[in-house]
């Protein structure tokens, strides 16, 4: 299955990020990717979730938060699950509006 995360910062020197900001909107996740720390918050199993969710992120001052998705364990990209049809139509009606 696909589940939807909010990515929230990334960092070479994790140490660094300080989320007292996001807190209170649950564990932040992290994944190391070629030595950057991606931050995420969040697990959604439709992308409307998703994007609300990102919504009250963004509006906590962190203006290039963005929706990422795993699938079978592996990070994607949106464009990525479009691009190789593994989301449901439905969701991808959905993803061509604003996200």
């Amino acid at each position: 299955g696909i589940i939807y995360k909010v990515q929230v910062a990334a960092y070479h020197h994790p140490e660094n990020y300080n989320n007292d900001h996001l807190a209170d909107l649950g564990q932040l996740g992290e994944l190391d990717i070629g030595g950057i720390t991606r931050f995420t918050l969040g697990q959604f199993v439709t992308l409307e979730e998703a994007k609300q969710f990102k919504k009250i992120i963004v509006n906590r001052e962190v203006e290039d938060a963005f929706i990422t998705a795993e699938v079978n364990g592996k990070r994607k990209y949106l464009y990525e699950l479009k691009k190789v049809s593994e989301m449901p139509l439905l969701q991808q009606n959905i993803m061509a509006q604003e996200y």
